[in-house]
């Protein structure tokens, strides 16, 4: 099925009727100030829309420009699974955004096409966050507090089983108060979904070079540890931030774990005098030979070894 260009949905969404949820047509569209043009982001897969009730409470609603009918599966099944740990309260919850999977969403021209809705996160980007924190006087405090969040939330995820399958500075957000908070859900597993193959390969500066093209659910393991080992290795030296970031990573990058015996980074880490830096420089050189997913080595088990 050929899908609505950016430029179609952006003309579709001015007009309230055009959606197919009550929730969405009861919803003011944001426009920008100066152009009064609808306020959205485009992206891969299509184009997110900001819109706000009579509160000024915020849904993004994604609309998409390119035809997946297996995706479509998968959108609803994460819907699903979302809608039962969101009633439940589960642990998971916290550090997710809630979505709701609609597959007659919009109407462009004759044709009802799906949306995404999606609770609005304001907060900055995770690697963004960092520098700045890197940048104050004393980051020490904050960067592990960061760690312990982010430990919580590996572990929320894996106790409600899910797999995000990207997670990067891109899809983590610190909320104003703090609270991390993970989005862009194009490449979620759940349980129905383990053993599928994977759309979406995640980005490099996260990912193992030999990461599987099946979910399971290890799937996140050596992205959460990547991003844990930044932290620690910023909380122990901050001042590897400004010699390191690339505005796409934190701290490590694809050239690292492809050849850790040649990376500058890795080199540099093996000379610094510090427990909990051994620790995660130790697991990551381990990770990044392993040639398997269970050969990586369990997040839980560094996270303890860290005290976290």
């Amino acid at each position: 099925m050929l899908m609505p260009g950016r430029q179609a949905y952006a003309e579709a969404v001015l007009n309230p009727d055009n959606f197919g949820l009550p929730l969405l047509r009861r919803l003011r569209l944001v426009c920008e100030p100066k152009t009064n043009s609808p306020m959205a982001w485009p992206g891969a897969f299509g184009i997110v829309f900001r819109m706000e009730n009579s509160q000024g409470e915020a849904r993004a609603v994604k609309c998409f420009t390119s035809a997946y009918p297996i995706r479509a599966e998968r959108y609803e099944a994460v819907s699903d699974y979302f809608d039962t740990l969101f009633s439940r309260n589960n642990p998971s919850v916290r550090f997710l955004a809630e979505s709701y999977y609609a597959r007659q969403g919009i109407q462009v021209g004759r044709h009802w096409y799906p949306v995404l809705v999606m609770e609005w996160v304001e907060g900055d980007l995770f690697n963004r966050h960092l520098g700045a924190v890197c940048a104050q006087n004393d980051p020490q405090p904050q960067l592990m507090a960061l760690a312990r969040t982010w430990t919580e939330v590996v572990r929320a995820l894996r106790a409600d089983r899910l797999v995000h399958g990207d997670l990067q500075h891109g899809n983590i957000l610190v909320t104003p108060e703090g609270i991390i908070k993970l989005i862009d859900y194009d490449g979620m597993c759940v349980p129905l979904l383990i053993g599928r193959f994977v759309l979406e390969g995640g980005h490099p500066n996260y990912q193992h070079p030999r990461r599987v093209q099946q979910y399971d659910e290890r799937l996140d393991e050596f992205s959460a540890l990547t991003i844990l080992s930044g932290l620690v290795i910023l909380a122990a030296y901050p001042e590897l931030w400004a010699r390191y970031d690339i505005q796409r990573n934190v701290l490590f990058q694809e050239s690292d774990f492809k050849n850790p015996e040649n990376s500058a980074l890795f080199a540099e880490l093996d000379t610094l005098d510090h427990p909990a830096v051994h620790i995660v420089t130790q697991a990551m050189r381990r990770a990044c030979f392993a040639r398997t997913t269970a050969e990586i080595p369990h997040f839980g088990d560094v996270a303890a070894a860290l005290g976290l």
